[in-house]
């Protein structure tokens, strides 16, 4: 499977974009729902606040409301990140994400 930016897209598109506080940059796991990807777990990151979800990935910019976003993409196992703590752990790993141990076996 081809993997998309979603982690370095969404991670510069919170820093970039100046979203203020309430922003969440978000890893969670995703099953795909059509093409290559259809019922297939994979880790997967947007931004989110609140009931609103937006998703830099690939080249577009996805707007939903959040319930739909989740049911759409059947997310599991979601971690939040404020701007800080995503800033702090790009820096600590050198990477835009994933970080958290529990998506390794997505991966």
């Amino acid at each position: 499977m081809k993997k998309g930016d979603c982690f370095e897209a969404n991670y510069k598109a919170l820093l970039e974009k100046r979203f203020g506080e309430g922003w969440y940059l978000c890893h969670g796991v995703v099953t795909g729902q059509g093409g290559n990807v259809k019922g297939i777990c994979y880790t997967h990151a947007w931004l989110e606040n609140g009931d609103v979800v937006i998703d830099y990935s690939n080249g577009s910019v996805l707007s939903l409301p959040r319930e739909a976003y989740y049911r759409y993409g059947k997310i599991e196992k979601v971690v939040r990140y404020t701007i800080r703590q995503a800033m702090e752990m790009a820096l600590e790993t050198g990477t835009y994400g994933c970080w958290d141990k529990a998506f390794d076996e997505y991966l």
